[in-house]
């Protein structure tokens, strides 16, 4: 397996949206290919189906997990999916969302919960590798709480 630097992702992405004749449809397109990689290697790694939480963030990693999410649903995996912030208006994430289709938990309604000691799986989408800062509120919960 070969990996690359968070620099060499950023590079791909600016490559692929300066190549394209809309931009914004590249972008779109990556997030689409990511989230479904994110699917198929769940499919391949766990193919006995279980229950799988889905940690969705504000930003383009957000949108990768609403992709990944819905694939999975879709091959009969039980998915529960919590959005840690509000999504952009307009934005690629926000259209991802859309792609879902399905309900959007928050952290108190799972929080509430002991359902998570069931969960086979969790796929963080909340933010990127090439955060920077320090996790605070939903995010932070969700770390402390996993």
């Amino acid at each position: 397996m070969e990996l690359i630097t968070n620099a060499q992702m950023a590079l791909v992405d600016t490559l692929a949206t300066e190549a394209a004749t809309d931009p914004t449809e590249a972008l779109f397109e990556l997030m689409v290919n990511a989230g479904r990689a994110v699917a198929q290697h769940v499919m391949r790694k766990y193919p006995q189906r279980g229950t799988v939480l889905v940690l969705c963030g504000p930003g383009n990693n957000g949108g990768d997990g609403y992709i990944a999410a819905r694939i999975l649903d879709n091959n009969g995996y039980q998915v529960r999916l919590v959005s840690i912030s509000e999504r952009t208006k307009g934005s690629l994430p926000e259209r991802a969302s859309q792609y879902w289709g399905k309900t959007v938990e928050t952290t108190s309604d799972m929080m509430s919960c002991h359902w998570l000691e069931q969960v086979t799986l969790v796929i963080d989408a909340m933010f990127g590798a090439g955060i920077t800062r320090a996790l605070e509120g939903e995010a932070l919960v969700w770390a402390e709480a996993l």
